[in-house]
């Protein structure tokens, strides 16, 4: 299990974000790297089937305005998982290989360097 959370300081104009992963800063640029890459992941088919088995992997996203919402991908045959979010399945199959780049992204962002202190 890791976590990541993105917290804002100041208001308005003067509002920066620090990034953590497991409770530890995380550079700006690994983070919004690693964040680009799990937004960017696309479906690759439509599945009418419903979900068998339980999630090989789990986000749950809590929001800044409260609430959360959870994104599950449960295997689906040999090459895909299919996404189910906040309980029923969507229907949508995302191949293996892309949620395992981002595991293995995750991985490398969690091995990253502290970033140094700014003076």
């Amino acid at each position: 299990t890791r976590t990541l959370r993105v917290t804002r300081v100041g208001t308005g104009d003067a509002a920066s974000e620090l990034y953590s992963i497991d409770g530890r800063e995380a550079a700006t640029d690994a983070f919004r790297g690693f964040y680009q890459q799990l937004v960017s992941l696309e479906a690759d088919a439509v599945s009418a089937a419903p979900a068998a088995g339980r999630a090989e992997v789990t986000m749950t996203y809590r929001l800044l305005a409260g609430g959360e919402f959870r994104v599950e991908f449960v295997p689906a045959g040999g090459e895909f998982h299919l996404v189910v979010k906040n309980g029923p399945p969507s229907g949508l199959l995302v191949n293996r290989a892309q949620v395992n780049a981002v595991l293995d992204a995750l991985d490398a962002l969690a091995a990253e360097p502290r970033p140094a202190a700014t003076p």
